[in-house]
């Protein structure tokens, strides 16, 4: 080690060739994984061979989390100097992030590994998540490129100077050593920060599910225990638009009151997405 850090090559050069093997190793494993499924695909002979879904699934959604944690690894070793205690916090990070998936405290922003998120369709190419996908493997990416930055600044070929150190955290020293980092802090930031607006007001999230209480409270709650018809035939005539994500209902419904007094009110409670009723 010592004649490595005192050789003519770059701290980058030191750090992201570390990084390319143990990616290396993933890749290896993920080639005889795919070697595997191609031999079964070709002995059962069911289906065609298709590699899209292979190159969708485990190159660009799965290669960005090898990536982020590799980079967030060598982060802690530069700032440890210890292989042991980074091995121990990576381990414990891991087990954190599983016990909070479990817990269902996860959502897009904070799923880097992206656990119980994707659903295959042949006929729909993760239609329904792709955006946050999209943006959760940029986001990823754009941290993974922050800890690296980060990296290099922080991982020490020599030994520092006390005197020195102290001059180098002078407010104004410091401030101006670390402007380049700007960009690589902001660009996360935004995505992060579009990820999670898409994650507040989208299906699940707190405004929707605010507003889901909302309407339960000023309708169903109402009229909870309002006498209500009984149905004896229903007659549906149903279109989708799968490009809007909507569906046309135009229907006839035969009801029975089951009860010894006279409805003075049928009382019905849709959903507050639905939209011109009549």
């Amino acid at each position: 080690e010592p004649m490595l850090h005192s050789a003519p090559v770059s701290t980058y050069a030191i750090l992201i060739g570390k990084m390319i093997a143990v990616l290396g190793v993933g890749l290896i494993i993920m080639a005889a994984s795919f070697a595997g499924a191609l031999a079964g695909l070709i002995i059962q002979g069911s289906v065609p061979v298709n590699p899209v879904p292979f190159a969708l699934l485990w190159g660009i959604v799965l290669i960005p989390t090898y990536f982020v944690w590799i980079a967030f690894i060598t982060l802690l070793f530069s700032v440890t100097r210890n292989r042991y205690v980074t091995y121990a916090l990576g381990l414990g990070l891991f087990m954190l992030f599983g016990v909070l998936q479990v817990l269902g405290k996860i959502n897009w922003v904070s799923n880097w590994v992206l656990w119980r998120t994707i659903h295959w369709s042949d006929i729909s190419v993760l239609e329904i998540d792709r955006g946050a996908i999209f943006l959760n493997r940029l986001f990823y990416l754009a941290v993974a490129l922050l800890c690296i930055m980060l990296a290099k600044r922080l991982y020490s070929r020599t030994r520092r100077d006390a005197a020195q150190s102290m001059f180098r955290l002078q407010p104004a020293r410091l401030l101006r050593s670390q402007v380049f980092l700007l960009p690589f802090v902001l660009v996360p930031l935004i995505l992060g920060w579009i990820l999670y607006a898409d994650v507040r007001t989208g299906h699940g999230g707190s405004v929707s599910e605010k507003a889901q209480k909302d309407y339960w409270r000023q309708n169903v709650r109402t009229y909870l225990d309002y006498p209500e018809p009984g149905l004896r035939h229903v007659d549906l005539d149903v279109i989708i638009h799968p490009d809007q994500g909507t569906l046309e209902v135009t229907g006839r419904y035969d009801l029975v009151n089951p009860h010894e007094t006279m409805l003075q009110k049928l009382i019905f409670t849709g959903d507050y997405g639905w939209e011109d009723i009549t």
